[in-house]
């Protein structure tokens, strides 16, 4: 088969592949809730364009949070290595003038939940400040199986010392535990930079079970699994029902500000290493095409191991294509379905596998694509 002819196969194949990509992820959509923040879902400005009403977003009290353009927004705050175009956030005007956005989300898909935001903090103001930078919470608070991540000035004297990152959370008796810290990274974050935070839960046993910081600067992430934390409740999940919401909260002093992205709430966890794109049972071929449909629907500024990320266009796909996936002999056309299977089908050799690079990520040649982005 010549060049032209195979590469017109891989087109036309690929759109079956984006179809079949399409139903698995919708599958999954009723499970999690995810967004970036990015038009035309929402709109936002340098000055800031109100959060409540759009994407279900409301105000349950205080004042509005706004939606930021990275280009000159008046918040201050610098371009996240792992963001697109814009972010939400707010700046405390003290008093009970608290920044706040909230959103309805069912927690009812599965038992264990994750949730991951990205933050960055700054100061606007004469210091000092005051307690309750920011923070992250399951709502109705009062009401169910809550947790609140609080994030805090690290010296209330000189905000720009640093912040750090906490939980008020409960112990297994269902009393509340306040400002509990998961270890040392996550007590010595840096103002005007982008961490990535990350809670995992169980629902049926109420017991916070693993947390993480990443500095999205360097990608250094730092995970730890608390003992003896719990949501409401404590050990008892039958006292509080199911949470039906999150909010973002900006408060304390004047001039407290935090901003906020790629919010990730994921019934489940990370799933275990799917590279099975299309679900036929087989890898080949087929989920190859679909990984590079699915990566090419990546905000193009997403950056990848530090560096800026291009598009997957036919001249390079044609590249991988020859240079690693197709192997045109008999003893390579083998592929490995779930259990290790061999079957005449498929078109991945054993060393071009799918390699898994942890919870959900799928590497093909040194291009990964992570489990928000299928």
């Amino acid at each position: 088969m010549c060049e032209s002819s195979f590469m017109t196969m891989l087109r036309a194949r690929a759109l079956l592949v984006a179809a079949g990509a399409a139903m698995v992820m919708a599958s999954a959509a009723s499970a999690q809730f995810e967004t970036e923040f990015e038009a035309p879902t929402y709109t936002g400005s340098a000055d800031g364009t109100v959060l409540t009403g759009q994407d279900g977003w409301y105000l349950p009290s205080g004042i509005d949070q706004h939606v930021y353009t990275y280009t000159d927004n008046v918040l201050g705050l610098p371009a996240n290595p792992n963001g697109g175009d814009q972010f939400i956030g707010g700046t405390s005007q003290g008093g009970t003038s608290f920044a706040r956005g909230e959103r309805l989300v069912s927690f009812e898909a599965g038992s264990v939940w994750e949730t991951s935001y990205d933050m960055a903090a700054n100061f606007l103001a004469a210091p000092p400040s005051a307690a309750n930078l920011a923070s992250f919470s399951l709502q109705p608070s009062a009401t169910c199986k809550s947790l609140i991540q609080l994030n805090n000035f690290i010296d209330l004297n000189d905000p720009f010392a640093g912040w750090k990152a906490e939980y008020n959370i409960y112990d297994a008796a269902g009393s509340a535990i306040v400002n509990q810290s998961p270890g040392a990274a996550w007590a010595a974050l840096k103002v005007g930079h982008w961490y990535r935070l990350s809670t995992k839960f169980d629902l049926s046993t109420n017991a916070i079970t693993e947390v993480s910081v990443t500095d999205l600067e360097t990608g250094e992430k730092t995970s730890a699994e608390p003992a003896g934390w719990y949501l409401q409740g404590g050990n008892d999940p039958s006292k509080f029902p199911n949470p039906t919401g999150v909010r973002f909260f900006v408060g304390g002093q004047a001039g407290n500000t935090a901003g906020f992205d790629n919010l990730d709430v994921a019934a489940g966890g990370p799933p275990p290493c799917p590279p099975d794109l299309n679900a036929d049972g087989a890898l080949d071929l087929f989920d190859f095409l679909g990984f590079v449909n699915l990566f090419n629907r990546r905000p193009h500024r997403r950056l990848e191991r530090g560096r800026r990320v291009r598009p997957l266009r036919l001249p390079r796909l044609r590249e991988l294509v020859q240079r690693r996936l197709l192997i045109a002999t008999a003893e390579s056309r083998t592929d490995y379905g779930p259990r290790g299977d061999h079957s005449p089908r498929g078109f991945l050799s054993r060393a071009t596998f799918p390699r898994c690079l942890g919870p959900g990520d799928i590497e093909y040649d040194g291009l990964t694509l992570d489990r928000r982005h299928r």
